[in-house]
């Protein structure tokens, strides 16, 4: 059973991680703290949603708790620790603030904004950069609740804290794989939430709201999961940096574009169960036309572009050699997670 009130707890911890705590957006406000203020709303209400599913070692529900952290703007990062029962996740007001900017600089450009429009017309661009950002907050969010999920934290009180990050360059040596490894299941675990939530329910009548048309439109399902890769690829182009082949596996999470390629995987997969006619989307053709539309919207964002380069080396023989290696150590991460995991009813 969890202890105290989370905020308390949260922002304890948070501070004891080197933070400066917890961040408290303003209502209000009509900008970036009025974003804030609404994914705090909305992803505790998925949270909320998703515990009554989620059943824990000792067969009850867990207590999720989402909140903002506040940090100096250059700290981009979100995490997920366990304290005092609460199983929590964090995002930054620097990934925060990142994510707004990189958003309000891609829906200037017309081509992508054109790119969700139906037989109806073309949404507004503030419709788009909004259902592009929460989507994005959404993913990073569930990425963290799945290492909680998938047993990659202390799960209990007594243990040790174990807080993972999204951004931490180096891993220990002896488990840099399986580091990676973890970073991928979770998002998986992202992948399938923020889908599931997404495509369904009152936040897929709300999509259709911003994007102009009627829940029942024929084309809602794959102009969602257009929206869902796009925030995708904007989310990963805030994270990127260079890529040293050499270096591929001293990192504590693969590089964003084999990421993708994790992401594309589980889309796959989800849809295949739930979207049968969508089971073999997106194909090459349709994910490099969204990929190079994303690229050219956000090009003056300042942040650099490293996809090239990583395209390169994902196509080489030793790419590929490493990505079959990482999709065999998910797998084997996830059979010797199996006793820590929580279930998903």
């Amino acid at each position: 059973m969890a202890i105290g009130k989370p905020e308390d707890v949260f922002h304890r911890v948070v501070r004891e991680e080197g933070y400066w705590g917890r961040y408290e957006a303003s209502e209000s406000d009509n900008g970036l703290d009025g974003f804030i203020s609404d994914a705090y709303r909305l992803m505790n209400g998925s949270f909320t949603d998703q515990q009554q599913r989620l059943v824990t070692d000792d067969g009850g529900h867990p207590d999720l708790y989402f909140g903002a952290i506040e940090a100096d703007e250059n700290d981009v990062n979100a995490l997920a620790f366990i304290e005092d029962g609460w199983a929590m996740v964090g995002v930054t007001n620097g990934l925060f603030a990142s994510l707004y900017s990189l958003f309000a600089i891609a829906c200037q450009d017309h081509d992508l904004v054109r790119s969700f429009e139906s037989e109806v017309g073309t949404p507004e661009a503030s419709e788009i950069f909004a259902l592009l950002y929460i989507t994005a907050i959404n993913f990073a969010a569930n990425n963290e609740l799945g290492h909680l999920v998938h047993g990659h934290c202390s799960s209990t009180a007594r243990g040790p804290r174990t807080v993972r990050r999204e951004r931490l360059l180096q891993a220990d040596a002896a488990c840099r794989l399986r580091s990676q490894a973890a970073e991928v299941d979770a998002d998986g675990y992202a992948t399938h939430m923020t889908l599931q939530n997404l495509l369904n329910g009152p936040a897929r009548d709300a999509a259709a709201g911003q994007l102009g048309v009627l829940p029942d439109d024929p084309q809602l399902d794959e102009n969602l999961l257009r929206v869902f890769l796009a925030a995708i690829i904007c989310f990963f182009h805030c994270l990127q940096g260079a890529l040293v082949a050499k270096d591929v596996e001293s990192r504590s999470h693969p590089f964003e574009l084999l990421r993708i390629n994790f992401v594309i995987t589980d889309l796959r997969g989800w849809c295949s169960t739930h979207r049968p006619q969508l089971a073999h989307w997106p194909n090459q053709d349709d994910f490099a036309r969204i990929g190079d539309m994303v690229r050219n919207a956000v090009s003056s964002s300042g942040i650099e572009d490293a996809w090239d380069t990583q395209t390169a080396f994902l196509g080489s023989d030793a790419g590929q050699q490493y990505r079959d290696r990482l999709y065999h150590e998910r797998n084997v991460l996830r059979k010797q997670m199996e006793p820590l995991q929580w279930r998903v009813l």
